[in-house]
């Protein structure tokens, strides 16, 4: 659909089925959350970063997967304001704008993934974080000042 106030091209949002946004990820493990009573806004609200989340599929998480060699399990990517706020996560957080994923790998230690996928002189992000259970990755430059672009951390 052509959106005349901002002239840019929005790609078509289907409910019904599962839109793939790169080889491995889907729309559907995009917005999914555990948290029931946001669901529905959540999958809604995400239509207008479908962009942002294909980048993120392609330029972010198959890279890790690739890295990693295994499956990611995403645990969360994008959230809407009144879901993040609920998750209690940060205000500015990448995740809002479609930008950041938490995910686990089967039978593979979430301080493993992170360490290997710091050690990856390939993988580009913004920021790698290994939060204890799972690890965050977000999209870095242009979603994410240059300078604050490959930046690994524990955050316990």
């Amino acid at each position: 659909m052509f959106n005349t106030k901002n002239a840019t091209i929005m790609p078509k949002f289907n409910t019904t089925k599962t839109q793939q946004l790169s080889q491995h990820f889907s729309l559907r493990e995009m917005t999914k959350t555990s948290q029931k009573d946001f669901l529905a806004e959540n999958i809604i609200l995400a239509n207008q970063y479908i962009f942002e989340l294909s980048a993120l599929c392609n330029y972010a998480l198959e890279p890790a997967r690739a890295v990693i060699g295994r499956p990611l399990i995403i645990t969360s990517a994008y959230r809407s304001p009144k879901l993040n706020a609920a998750l209690g996560g940060a205000e500015n957080s990448q995740h809002l704008k479609g930008q950041a994923a938490d995910f686990i790998v089967k039978d593979l230690s979430a301080k493993e993934v992170w360490q290997k996928l710091k050690s990856s002189p390939f993988l580009r992000y913004g920021q790698l974080l290994y939060e204890g259970g799972w690890v965050h990755i977000s999209l870095g430059a242009p979603w994410r000042p240059l300078a604050k672009c490959q930046q690994a951390f524990e955050v316990l």
